[in-house]
């Protein structure tokens, strides 16, 4: 970033944008934090710098609704890759499944994502996750069935189709697909 800025000002602040915008998807918060840095010792002072100033924090304390608006701008900002505006997208569908108490708007954030990158993993996951926060559970797990042909190690698909089950009430089974989850990764964060 150093050698770019050096040569063009302009340069170097979109591809800082980038990486910005890369970081926050990633929720890399402290790579969030040294672009930040990097700006500051520029003397780059201006709206961009004090919205990201904010992001790993929030990021932190899982306060999302707090960075929708953030993310809405990534992707929307056709300057970005479509991989970023992708996950841009499935962020803001995490975001109103699991934050908001009223969901219908996830459904245009998922399609989204479709159209942008029709044949992602991570898209694809999320139908599964939209189907079962709509309680359609025999769907959902059909779906997390079918990425779990796609991808046999998925831990996150186990324990959405454990899921299924608990919204059922069939504690038995979903206690052995949570277990077959820790099996495949033993440090899961939820």
């Amino acid at each position: 970033l150093d050698e770019v800025y050096l040569t063009s000002h302009e340069k170097a602040l979109l591809l800082w944008e980038d990486y910005l915008a890369k970081a926050a998807v990633y929720f890399r918060d402290d790579l969030i934090c040294m672009l930040c840095l990097q700006k500051q010792k520029w003397g780059e002072k201006d709206q961009s710098l004090l919205q990201a100033l904010k992001l790993p924090k929030l990021i932190r304390e899982s306060r999302w609704p707090d960075v929708f608006t953030y993310y809405e701008e990534i992707s929307q900002n056709k300057n970005f890759s479509d991989e970023i505006r992708c996950y841009a997208e499935l962020t803001l569908f995490q975001i109103v499944i699991y934050e908001y108490l009223e969901f219908s708007q996830a459904l245009g954030h998922l399609e989204n994502a479709q159209i942008i990158l029709p044949d992602n993993f991570y898209v694809k996951r999320s139908w599964g996750e939209y189907y079962l926060k709509n309680g359609e559970t025999q769907k959902a797990r059909d779906h997390f069935f079918r990425i779990l042909v796609e991808k046999p190690g998925d831990y996150v698909s186990f324990n959405m189709i454990g899921d299924s089950y608990l919204l059922e009430n069939n504690l038995e089974s979903a206690e052995s697909w949570y277990l077959d989850a820790i099996q495949k990764n033993r440090l899961q964060n939820d």
